[in-house]
């Protein structure tokens, strides 16, 4: 199953959202809530459909300097 993979990694929620919270822990996975104050501005130009696939590469993205060679973040 697909979610036993996750058991050895470092799931980071980077969403406030209470909504996203309750779903993975109804999914049973271990994860931290990590937030940054990431603008959601995107292209008029994308399909409906690309826009949460955008937004959600441009906050994910936002944590790339908090990485250490070995994917964790450093708090």
């Amino acid at each position: 199953m697909i979610l036993a993979n996750l058991s050895d990694r470092n799931i980071i929620l980077g969403s406030g959202s209470p909504r996203r919270k309750l779903l993975l822990e109804g999914l049973g996975i271990c994860f931290s809530v990590r937030t940054k104050n990431v603008e959601e501005v995107y292209d008029e130009k994308l399909q409906r459909e690309e826009v949460p696939r955008f937004l959600s590469e441009l906050k994910a993205n936002s944590f790339e300097h908090d990485l250490n060679p070995c994917g964790f973040v450093n708090y």
